[in-house]
């Protein structure tokens, strides 16, 4: 991008911010830590409550020897094992929501994004931040299929599963962004540190004590994905309002999701949700040409869908005349 471009470009607490609108209505923010996009001492006048699996004591235990973590918010909400509804009592519905590098950790993704429906008003959105496993230190996990976040589902998966977390020790690195951005890392073998996983999968399944990983790899073209089978099944009250691939040289891309009226029909809702989806195209996208993923409207993709047609319509004249 040249300087211009740069300037086009949201940052991205812009991005995250831009599809909540009014602030001053009462949302959450999932697993803000010490870095929250809504900072109550600098957004007085916005209404956020600030939600995580624990509460403030038991996270400064947890994070007392890390010295990356600086000054946490204070917790609001605790949602841990029990739901959210019942966490958040008398305080909702909630008008907007956001989960920034919060999606990939969460076990069962439809229960999780299920949960927010229930306690979400009509039209609320959730704004997601979501690391883009090319980028980021999942960039020699295999990535996320459907069925996996069905099957997740189907099981009530409240842990990742010990195959999830083997994968993730024996395969995360460390990453550059920009170095996988110039295909560095396609270069070079990616070697498993297999007794690392195997060992990290024993204490998972030998304690009660809960192994965070990333149970998701997503790239931007694989959570649409994943959201078109979430859509066909019924198994989900959002549809997608605003999409941001991953921008060249960064590593996340960022989806807002909102929240459809339960007045709606089964047909209804799917349909909606199916013409909301992203067409991604791939051959813009990643490594191919060192540029971000081009996403397209409607009527762009039909443009470019009758453009096909035409042109292959005039090499099939053109073959025909050489060959007279």
């Amino acid at each position: 991008m040249d300087a211009r471009e740069q300037q086009a470009v949201p940052d991205r607490r812009q991005r995250i911010l831009a599809p909540l609108g009014d602030l001053t209505r009462v949302g959450l923010e999932i697993g803000a830590l010490h870095h929250p996009i809504i900072d109550r001492s600098q957004d007085p006048n916005a209404n956020v409550l600030y939600v995580d699996h624990t509460d403030t004591a038991a996270l400064h235990a947890k994070y007392a020897d890390d010295t990356d973590v600086g000054e946490m918010v204070a917790v609001d909400v605790v949602w841990g094992d029990g739901l959210l509804v019942d966490a958040l009592g008398d305080r909702a519905p909630i008008d907007w929501v956001i989960a920034s590098h919060v999606i990939e950790h969460v076990p069962n993704l439809v229960g999780w994004l299920d949960e927010l429906a229930s306690v979400m008003s009509d039209g609320a959105v959730l704004s997601l931040a979501i690391p883009d496993k090319r980028y980021c230190f999942d960039i020699n996990r295999r990535e996320t299929d459907p069925s996996d976040v069905v099957g997740a589902w189907l099981a009530d998966s409240k842990r990742p599963s010990l195959a999830t977390v083997y994968e993730f020790y024996a395969r995360i690195a460390p990453v550059d962004a920009g170095q996988a951005w110039a295909g560095v890392y396609a270069l070079q073998p990616a070697e498993e540190d297999v007794e690392r996983g195997l060992e990290w999968a024993r204490k998972a399944a030998d304690s009660d004590e809960y192994v965070d990983v990333h149970c998701w790899t997503f790239t931007p073209d694989v959570f649409v994905a994943t959201l078109r089978t979430l859509f066909r099944l019924g198994l989900t009250s959002f549809r997608v309002v605003r999409f941001t691939p991953t921008l060249s040289n960064e590593l996340e891309f960022f989806c807002a999701l909102e929240r459809l009226p339960r007045s709606l029909a089964p047909d209804q809702r799917m349909e909606a949700q199916l013409a909301s989806l992203p067409v991604i195209d791939r051959c813009a996208d990643g490594l191919d040409d060192g540029t971000h993923a081009m996403v397209l409207s409607g009527r762009e993709v039909r443009l470019i869908e009758a453009k096909r047609r035409a042109a292959t319509a005039v090499r099939k004249v053109l073959d025909k005349v050489r060959r007279q």
